[in-house]
């Protein structure tokens, strides 16, 4: 048998067929190797302070960061992508709650250990009317 220049690069077609279907599974693997290793490889996200984990709606980052030692009554830097005035901001977890309406975060917190004093409670009552969170100013009415 002769070996010619053409029997010998009879391989290439089925070398640039396959090349491009490596690529897809080489990156697959790349990411999936970084997600079990630990931080994802592409993006990082940001750790979050308690009360932007509150501003951004996460009841189980919240708790997460409570039983981590995260203080409830503290105010926590909230950065200004989060917050609602659009600038860096600091506020309690609580304050956070009130600013978006929502009870079962108020709920959450005071079960956790979030404690108002009397004239905290008169200032959150206000804020909530104020902001539309009629259940909230209720429920922090009620003295729970």
């Amino acid at each position: 048998m002769n070996n010619t220049t053409a029997d010998r690069l009879s391989w290439l077609p089925a070398l640039a067929l396959v090349v491009p279907l490596l690529v897809p599974v080489g990156l697959a693997g790349y990411v999936v190797a970084g997600w079990v290793s630990g931080p994802l490889p592409f993006w990082t996200a940001p750790d979050l302070t308690l009360s932007e984990a509150v501003i951004v709606r996460d009841g189980a980052e919240s708790l997460r960061l409570i039983r981590a030692g995260r203080d409830p009554n503290r105010a926590w830097p909230v950065r200004a992508d989060l917050s609602e005035t659009g600038r860096d901001d600091v506020m309690t977890p609580l304050e956070a709650a009130v600013a978006i309406r929502r009870v079962e975060i108020v709920h959450l917190l005071l079960e956790q250990g979030a404690v108002l004093t009397a004239a905290e409670r008169s200032a959150l009552i206000d804020r909530a009317q104020r902001v539309g969170g009629l259940d909230v100013a209720e429920y922090l009415q009620q003295g729970k």
